[in-house]
């Protein structure tokens, strides 16, 4: 495998979640205000309870997805593997990606679906196409262990 073309893909996957996660917080946020303005309330919760959550649920949600779009942002100018902590972080998204599609399919249609199914696409094609020693597949990087014999 190329180095360019897992290096450009793992900057696609990095834009893609950048900007899913501004969107993801600016959609919460515009659904919190119509929460807040509404005046019904949903066995017996207060409005603005609701929209206060919402809103951190969007700041919370967008963070997560600004934080791994930076591990793979870091990835890409680094050229190396991410290590144990980061790698988790991309399994956690990818899994969190498999969920939404598979709600999504359901309740917004098969566009969503398939915009997380690609998404998740590019995610797993990041983490799989990564040596887990440090250097990247397929470039026989200086930092690459030495094997030892028995």
């Amino acid at each position: 495998m190329q180095v360019g073309l897992r290096r450009t893909v793992a900057a696609i996957t990095s834009g893609v979640l950048v900007v899913e996660g501004v969107g993801m917080a600016l959609l919460n946020f515009l659904l919190g205000h119509l929460l807040s303005e509404q005046k019904m309330s949903l066995a017996g919760l207060d409005t603005s309870v609701m929209a206060n959550a919402t809103r951190v649920a969007g700041v919370v949600f967008g963070a997560y997805l600004l934080l791994v779009g930076i591990v793979l942002a870091l990835t890409v100018v680094r050229d190396r593997a991410p290590g144990t902590f980061a790698r988790l972080l991309l399994i956690s998204a990818a899994v969190v990606h498999g969920v939404i599609g598979a709600v999504a399919v359901g309740l917004l249609g098969w566009g969503v679906f398939v915009a997380m199914m690609v998404i998740l696409g590019l995610l797993v094609f990041s983490l799989i196409n990564n040596h887990g020693n440090g250097a990247l597949a397929g470039d026989g990087g200086a930092d690459a262990p030495t094997p030892t014999s028995p």
